[in-house]
């Protein structure tokens, strides 16, 4: 390579890349019989006295690199070149030329961007003909046969004399190279043509059989060079010494377990299997067993192995034993250590790809395929003929994999932990269900079921709800959903739904054994922590909706869960709800029974009127809440159960007090020395989006008439009502301001001043436990503005237990709702569903895999997300009524199929940096270094420089661990001994440079040659040596005299 700098530099030839391409056309031209200028009428006239069939080949050649040389780098690109794989900037383009009755290829190699100085010694991504001879452009001429070689030497010669002729004409300086002798010997001859009276030959050669032990050892090669130098220079004896320059490049490569290292022909080396390997061990894991995907499917180890490369820059050297010293010189003194992975092979287009991506992309097919389907039967029951020749290719895999996925689903003991189903910041937007949910891992399980086809799918949603119908039916606990939580309206609806059946199967299931039990329960109400909770909430939330005008606002504040008080509706996107089920009453109707006592209720405990106590109690162990806030411990109950048991003379009162849950301590009434007594509240209704869009309709209609307005009133007071008749019930001489007390404490103002106020009257008592009566304070302003709502309620309202009111909270019906969607479900809202929950919980899994600290990485797993967002979030709040067109239905194809690659890719990512982590773990500068170069530069082409220190270590040392000492047992006598060992391992390839340069040569051949053959430090002999065990490649260049 510094023969080429030097030369070109003697010659003043300039080293852009386009003064490489122009160079300096010759005055005369071999090709003159084809002159451009001849006259018209002397076309066609064939003079063979000057023009031979030779000569018409070499003006050929000549007219393709004059068209190469004029368009340029960026003309050829345009032209059709293409790049070279394996390397960085290399491109090539090729033109056919026949000469008799054989068919010759010309093809130019040119880099972008770089002239012919290249200063890196050793530099990645290299054509084989670059780093043996040192060139940047060059030109190479091949027979158009399967060997792509000449076997016979004279057309050979011919062959390189037309190219370097035509070149010669052109005044370019491309070197030119023919190959030769048999194919895997790699042998070439070349030629290179300059402006002066200097030209330069090429020649390589390989040994591939039998290597001589001399030619193992740095000794050996030495003397070859020098018996090289020896042979060409002119009028020279055997030089017994002489100055050499040389640089070494050694290759270690880490030993793989069922893999060999196979070279490609690019400047890395690939893994693959060994044909003899019957497999893996038994007891070896496999590499991502721990790794968050190996639940769902195992990964090829992208990683096989490593590759280091340790390299000693220019040194000097006058003797052969002064090179043999270099062989004991220890690997941890390179001047570079670089790092390279072995991958392995790409797999074949007809062969399966691995991970979620393809996956996804099947889902995202069968969501388009869905858009115009009413029914999930159309697909798996095929009655039509258009959906037959839509699924005729589609396959459904066998019942035993249908039988095991359910077997997963519905009978593998589960705890749902509720985790699994994070919201990133550009991402929250999208509805799906947490990944070890019911429907979570079901659409995890649809991506794996066969070819996640639709019409596979459609028979595992089919076996599904019928497995879901059977635990409503049965009273079956629903698994993967937990019943004690109410629906997550962040999630999809199909994951609120479930979420929903599963409390009300709970419900049926304890109504069916108070029945089977034909006997009442103790009177030992208990009131739950997550009830008690939700109380307070809703007492605060009842009282905001209330706080300006005096009048009720629409807003869905109103409607509130006992478990996830924490979700607002207003919060919600509810645009796109489903429309109500044929079967809802009208408002009017739901408010007129509830607020009669008389009017049926569907739950048969809710009918046992002046059952006392065993009904009330009935109600707590069916899930109906307390609402006091003190009372709740286990502690106030053995208060209330002692205090009801004593006190015999006050009959009267505890005949009209029903529905308690016992005293609340430090709290009476405000009118009459009784204690507050806490009522048992009915359980707050839970409610799914689709039904808080049907509430918010069903509010929204009736504001016409002054009864729709009374209607309208009374569906946004339903809880706060039935929390008014059950509290007047456990208190009979209870007030306005009491209940205050007890549901909305801040709507009650204490007064500082000891002295009281004019409005407080009566004397003020003190009992024995020093508790002030009556307590003294006021009504809030806006509890005490005239016509506030909270005093018409309380003034229309009679006392009623929970046991007689109709409940707030249908189980029954709500399931039987829940099962009709499940039934009804259009088949692209289902799959939308699907789609979302599984792109989610799969990039949840490539968030949660340990690779490290990699931040392009994560950014990129970011970008993801972000992508996702825009994508899916209008997918995934697609409900029933909405149907989108055509337009619509191809632009979301569109986007799928470009979301579903970018998947891919990360995906890819994220299996090389899980792979590279965990060999590399303990050198992380080394591991985001060549993480960072795969992404830049590509599998063939990443490497690392290796040095410094991490972790308070050297990292050349932790590096130096993924080659472990050498089995004692190895018999020396089969290895190569080369020398430079690291653990005991020898390198696998060893490179050398060697150079001689003008001046050291007329040194030391003296007077012997006072010819000069060069000019001034201009390398006039150069070897590249590349040897392993088993064979030996060498490349002379030699600059000489014309």
């Amino acid at each position: 390579m510094e023969t080429m700098e030097r030369i070109e530099k003697m010659e003043r030839v300039p080293s852009a890349s386009g003064d490489r391409f122009l160079g300096s056309p010759s005055a005369s031209s071999t090709s003159g019989a084809v002159s451009d200028g001849e006259p018209e009428d002397l076309q066609g006239f064939d003079d063979y006295t000057i023009a031979s069939s030779w000569e018409r080949f070499i003006a050929s050649v000549e007219t393709i690199c004059r068209e190469w040389q004029a368009a340029g780098p960026e003309g050829l690109l345009e032209k059709g070149a293409i790049s070279v794989d394996g390397s960085r900037n290399l491109h090539r383009i090729h033109q056919e030329v026949s000469f008799g009755k054989k068919l010759y290829v010309i093809v130019l190699f040119f880099q972008l961007g770089a002239g012919d100085e290249i200063e890196d010694e050793w530099p990645a991504g290299l054509h084989h003909l670059q780093l043996w001879f040192g060139v940047t452009d060059f030109l190479v001429a091949a027979p158009v046969t399967l060997s792509g070689v000449i076997l016979d030497a004279p057309e050979a010669t011919t062959l390189l004399s037309t190219v370097a002729v035509a070149l010669s004409s052109c005044g370019s300086h491309w070197p030119a190279f023919v190959p030769v002798h048999d194919r895997t010997r790699k042998a070439y001859k070349g030629v290179q043509g300059t402006s002066s009276s200097y030209s330069i030959t090429y020649e390589a050669d390989r040994i591939g059989s039998w290597v001589p032990v001399r030619f193992m050892h740095l000794e050996g090669l030495y003397e070859l060079f020098v018996s090289k130098v020896a042979f060409t220079a002119p009028n020279t004896a055997a030089v017994p010494s002489l100055r050499v320059e040389f640089t070494m490049r050694l290759t270690y490569r880490a030993p793989m377990i069922g893999y060999d290292y196979q070279s490609k022909g690019g400047p890395s080396s690939v893994a693959e299997p060994k044909p003899d390997y019957d497999g893996e061990s038994p007891n070896e894991p496999m590499w991502d067993e721990d790794l968050p995907w190996a639940s769902w499917h195992s990964v090829d180890d992208p990683v096989k192995g490593f590759e280091l490369i340790a390299t000693w820059k220019k040194m000097f050297v006058n003797d052969s034993h002064e090179m043999s010293e270099y062989e004991n010189i220890s690997t941890f003194h390179a001047d570079e250590w670089a790092l390279v992975p072995t991958f392995s092979v790409d797999k074949e287009p007809d062969q399966p790809e691995e991970g979620f991506g393809v996956r996804l992309e099947g889902l995202a097919n069968a969501f388009s395929i869905s858009a115009n389907a009413q029914f999930v039967e159309d697909f798996a029951n095929v009655v039509k003929p258009e959906m037959d020749l839509l699924l005729e290719t589609f396959t459904v895999p066998p019942p035993s994999v249908l039988e095991r996925v359910l077997k997963d689903l519905f009978y593998a003991a589960v705890i749902p932990t509720g985790e699994g189903f994070t919201y990133e910041p550009r991402g929250h937007s999208i509805k799906g269900a947490p990944r070890d949910s019911l429907f979570g891992r079901f659409a995890m399980h649809s991506l794996f079921f066969g070819t996640c086809n639709i019409r596979a799918i459609s028979d595992l949603w089919l076996e599904f709800v019928r497995e879901i119908r059977f635990c409503w039916d049965e009273c079956q606990p629903l698994p993967r959903v937990s019943p004690e939580d109410s629906p997550d309206l962040r999630t999809c609806l199909l994951h609120q739904k479930l979420q929903m059946l599963a409390v009300c199967i709970k419900l049926k299931s304890e109504e069916r054994s108070e029945k089977a039990k034909h006997a009442p329960l103790h009177d030992s109400p208990r009131v739950g922590k997550a009830s008690k909770e939700a109380t307070e909430a809703s007492r605060a939330d009842q009282s905001d909706f209330q706080q300006k005008h005096g009048e009720v606002r629409t807003s869905n504040s109103d409607v509130r869960h006992p478990l996830d008080t924490g979700t607002k509706v207003h919060d919600l996107y509810l645009d796109g709800a489903d429309g109500p089920y044929t079967d809802l009453k009208s408002p009017q109707d739901e408010m007129e029974s509830l607020f009669h006592p008389g009017s049926e209720s569907p739950n048969p405990a809710s009918k046992k009127k002046g059952s006392g106590p065993a009904v009330e109690n009935a109600i707590v162990e069916n899930g109906y809440r307390s609402a006091h806030e003190e009372g709740s411990s286990s502690e106030d109950d053995e208060k209330w159960q002692s205090w009801s048991e004593e006190d015999e003379g006050e009959a009267d009162v505890k005949e009209e007090r029903r529905g308690s849950a016992g005293p609340l301590e430090n709290m009476m009434l405000l009118h009459s020395y009784e204690p507050l007594h806490a009522p048992i509240t009915q359980m707050l209704p839970l409610m799914t989006e689709d039904m808080l869009m049907e509430r918010e309709q069903a509010i929204a209609s009736l504001s016409r008439s002054q009864s729709e307005k009374q209607a309208r009133l009374r569906l946004q007071t339903d809880i706060l009502a039935s929390d008014m008749a059950a509290f007047k019930a456990a208190n009979p001489r209870a007030a306005l301001e009491d209940f205050v007390r007890w549901h909305s404490p801040r709507d009650w103002l204490e007064y500082d001043d000891e002295n009281g106020d004019a409005e407080i009257s009566g004397s003020v008592h003190t009992d024995d436990s020093g508790e002030i009566w009556p307590p003294r304070g006021r009504l809030s302003q806006r509890m005490s503005q005239p016509g506030n709502l909270w005093a018409q309620i309380w003034d229309q309202i009679g006392p009623q237990p929970a046991c007689e009111q109709k409940p707030l909270f249908d189980f029954q019906r709500e399931g039987e709702k829940v099962m009709h969607y499940l039934d009804t479900v259009r088949p692209q809202q289902l799959l939308g569903q699907m789609l979302c929950t599984a792109f989610v919980n799969c990039l949840e899994i490539l968030k949660r895999t340990r690779i490290g600290d990699l931040p392009r990485l994560r950014s990129g797993i970011s970008g993801l997300y972000s992508s996702a967002n825009i994508v899916l979030e209008p997918i995934s709040t697609m409900t029933k009524a909405d149907v989108p067109s055509k337009e619509y239905v191809e632009i979301w194809n569109k986007a799928l199929h470009n979301l579903c690659n970018l998947f891919r890719d990360v995906e890819k990512d994220v299996f090389v940096a899980a792979s590279l982590y965990q060999k590399l773990k303990l050198a992380p500068l080394s591991l985001v270094g060549l993480f960072n170069s795969y992404l830049d530069d590509g599998k063939s082409l990443a490497r690392v420089a290796v040095g410094g220190s991490s972790n308070g270590g050297d990292e050349r040392e932790q590096i130096a661990e993924l080659f472990p000492p050498a089995e004692t047992g190895v018999d020396l006598g089969t290895r190569s001994r080369m020398g430079n060992y690291l653990n005991g391992h020898e390198p696998d390839v060893r490179e050398v440079k060697l150079k001689c340069y003008e001046e050291d040569l007329r040194r030391t051949l003296g007077s012997r040659n006072e010819r000069r053959v060069g000019g001034k430090g201009m390398a006039c002999h150069r070897m590249y040596i590349s040897g392993t065990a088993n064979d030996l490649q060498v490349a002379l260049t030699v600059v000489s005299r014309d």
